[in-house]
């Protein structure tokens, strides 16, 4: 019987609730040895610890000290930190011997995620990265068709996700809505966050070609709520073979929208609609195919099998170090690029929440500005939207 791979876990806490919960059910039923793991807050997880002490896991307060005494027994170290800890964590763990999952994005600068490839050639170990969607199949079955011609040329690919989060969204962490935080580069936003998913697919899709490369961007970056970063983007760029990007993110809204990406081609479209589920493909108003989409849990899933089974197979397809810094090369080139303005007082709204004190920030007529770009690829300035005037 070959002998389980030997795992650790950086955080048990808020997002890395996710993955303890998945490691630990993969060390009961032998799928994994989770050998040791780091807890900085072990009064506050109790219950975790105790689980993870009943595993035979070896508990450390320090991720450092973790990893230089297993240096060379760890197969895999799993990373769901907060973003400015993700640089210096994955490569420590590399440096220790072991591969890499970190939790996406990659890092929280362009820089930053590319001395995590260039740690990851020296050691000779894979990182791979916790953007769930980019391990569902439906991804590769959408480059393929680009490739193959199937819609012709692609022209344009327009997207947009609006995910309300209350005020105590920005106060749960030391990073939310920051642009440093612990001494590491954060740039905590919905582009480098809850909508970095879908933003890397469709730089994944758009810079499929060989040589295909981001020559300009034009940003507007907004901010309703009292935070560093900005709450809300508007996005046009465009690649040295012609292919244009529009992508429109928000958390200060008051409605829902499922993120939705449009790939248009000379001869046809591809339609990525995750509140449907599906992922269809049209030619001539015509579906040639109708692909169902994993939702966020079921990604995830599939995302640690994948890993898991990368350890003894190269070939497993994994989202790589080398595919998610396309998405942290992009996010530094916005931030390099664009001027964040604070939405005025008269266009926004605080809508309180039923007994709990806490409160939605939300911004009058945002669903205009997110049409604009869906409809027409237009930034909110260009669609005259009174916040941005």
């Amino acid at each position: 019987m070959k002998e389980a791979p030997r795992v650790a876990l950086v955080g048990v806490s808020g997002y890395a609730q996710i993955y303890f919960a998945r490691l630990a059910a993969y060390a009961r039923e032998g799928v994994v040895n989770l050998i040791c793991a780091t807890v900085i807050n072990a009064n506050e997880e109790a219950e975790a610890c105790r689980c993870l002490q009943h595993l035979g896991c070896e508990l450390f307060s320090d991720y450092e000290t973790m990893l230089a005494q297993y240096r060379g027994r760890i197969d895999l170290v799993c990373v769901p930190t907060g973003i400015a800890w993700h640089m210096r964590m994955t490569i420590a763990a590399l440096r220790n011997g072991a591969n890499v999952l970190v939790e996406k994005p990659l890092a929280g600068s362009g820089p930053d995620s590319q001395a995590i490839c260039a740690a990851s050639v020296t050691a000779n170990r894979f990182v791979a990265v916790g953007f769930q969607h980019m391990y569902d199949d439906a991804v590769l079955t959408v480059r393929l068709a680009i490739a193959s011609g199937m819609i012709g040329q692609l022209r344009t690919i327009r997207g947009a996700v609006c995910w309300p989060r209350l005020a105590s969204y920005y106060g749960r962490n030391g990073w939310a809505g920051r642009r440093e935080a612990e001494g590491g580069v954060a740039w905590d936003s919905p582009l480098n966050n809850g909508m970095a998913h879908h933003l890397l697919l469709a730089l994944h899709w758009a810079l499929g070609a060989d040589g295909a490369r981001i020559v300009e961007t034009k940003v507007e970056l907004y901010r309703a709520n009292a935070i560093e970063t900005f709450d809300t983007a508007a996005l046009q760029a465009t690649t040295n073979t012609g292919v244009r990007l529009h992508f429109f993110a928000s958390h200060a809204c008051a409605d829902l929208f499922e993120p939705f990406l449009i790939l248009e081609g000379e001869r046809g479209q591809i339609v990525w609609d995750q509140k449907k589920g599906r992922c269809t493909l049209l030619q001539n108003g015509i579906p040639q195919f109708n692909i169902v989409l994993r939702d966020s849990a079921a990604a995830r899933d599939l995302m640690f099998s994948r890993v898991l089974r990368r350890l003894q197979d190269p070939a497993e397809s994994i989202c790589s170090a080398e595919m998610a810094a396309l998405h942290a090369d992009f996010v530094h080139r916005i931030h390099n690029d664009g001027r964040i303005s604070t939405i005025a007082s008269q266009h926004i709204q605080r809508l309180p929440t039923s007994g709990s004190g806490d409160y939605l920030v939300a911004i009058n007529g945002i669903e205009v500005a997110r049409s604009a770009i869906i409809e027409r690829g237009l930034l909110p300035s260009e669609a005259s939207i009174p916040w941005t005037l």
